[in-house]
């Protein structure tokens, strides 16, 4: 229970920079380093071994770092298909030391850092995101030991804030890729942001939607043909049904829809097409094992579409039901999480 009792502190930690800070700008910026720290160093000294797949990542580690370039970059190995993002992050820390534990230390770092600025970035107000990242078990909770697709989010995400720069954009995203081959989901949203989806036609943002999942659906079979790595989601007689995400952003471009964000600034309107891009993607992942980590990417936007609607709506009724919704799926979640998962935590020392 000391991970969720550390969550605790976050709103303390907001409490006390907002009486000293009664500037929102200035308030935003000190909670942005002080959670930094608290999150960062909270995941960096955590035993890695409380949680999923670290143990193969530790044994990687060692065998890249006794690995020459050639041989870890130039030629087909067993870990070729970790990314050569992912190899190339190991592979260099590994001319330092051998010992994994700098590997996990660093990784906490890349991972968190970017998300918490890209909610500054993009927040009015920091509190609301932050606490629905750091509670969310899919987001900062599944950093801890799913570390190859959580290291492309936030590469991800800075694509995303870019967007408008493609000099920028596109190879942060294909550094997202080499780190994860799901992000290759964020590039179909260059094309999709340019789409005018206006507030004031919702029936048209549907009818696009259901028309763009029928159409992956379809074409899934031919595309995923030419790739033998995924030949057993086609194939799979085990369904997995990913309702909670279509929910998350059903539920979320609903309330968004009815906000006109072309007003306010581009960047939100970015952000509302993703949510929008998100529903679609997590409706044509419904009942195919492995595609459900396609919506962790849409997840960590969350949050900011939240902070937006709350700050930007002018309807206080819409404000609770969509807080109430979220928060219900919250408590779903976490109540899930508790009865199937171990959220001991330990340091690394231990």
């Amino acid at each position: 229970m000391v991970y969720l009792y550390n969550l605790l502190l976050i709103p303390l930690y907001y409490a006390l920079i907002a009486a000293s800070f009664p500037d929102i700008k200035k308030r935003n910026k000190a909670f942005a380093i002080v959670v930094c720290l608290h999150a960062t160093l909270f995941r960096a000294l955590a035993n890695p071994f409380n949680y999923v797949d670290t143990e193969g990542y530790a044994d990687g580690f060692v065998a890249l770092s006794n690995m020459s370039f050639e041989d870890a970059f130039l030629s087909i190995n067993y870990y070729t298909h970790w990314g050569q993002g992912f190899l190339l992050f190991n592979w260099l820390i590994g001319r330092i030391t051998q010992d994994y534990t700098l590997m996990f230390f660093l990784a906490s770092f890349l991972a968190v850092i970017p998300v918490i600025w890209f909610y500054y970035k993009t927040s009015k107000s920091l509190l609301l995101p932050v606490l629905l990242y750091l509670t969310y078990p899919m987001m900062y909770y599944m950093g801890f030991g799913v570390l190859r697709e959580h290291l492309a989010i936030p590469f991800v995400l800075l694509a995303l804030y870019y967007i408008d720069n493609l000099k920028v954009s596109i190879p942060l995203a294909i550094t997202a890729v080499l780190f994860h081959t799901s992000a290759i989901i964020f590039f179909p949203f260059y094309f999709w942001r340019n789409i005018n989806f206006s507030s004031k036609n919702k029936v048209k943002i549907i009818i696009f939607i259901v028309l763009l999942v029928l159409l992956m659906r379809m074409s899934m079979g031919y595309v995923l043909s030419f790739m033998p790595k995924y030949e057993e989601i086609v194939g799979a007689n085990e369904a997995q049904n990913n309702f909670i995400p279509v929910f998350i952003f059903g539920i979320l471009s609903f309330f968004i829809a009815t906000i006109d964000f072309s007003r306010k600034s581009k960047a939100l309107v970015d952000i509302q097409y993703f949510i929008y891009y998100g529903l679609a993607v997590s409706l044509f992942s419904v009942g195919l094992p492995g595609l459900g980590r396609l919506t962790i990417y849409f997840l960590y936007v969350m949050p900011v579409a939240i902070s937006m609607y709350v700050s930007y709506s002018k309807r206080p009724v819409g404000k609770f039901l969509l807080l109430i919704s979220i928060f219900i799926i919250y408590v779903r979640q976490i109540y899930y999480f508790l009865q199937v998962k171990n959220m001991d935590y330990t340091f690394f020392w231990e």
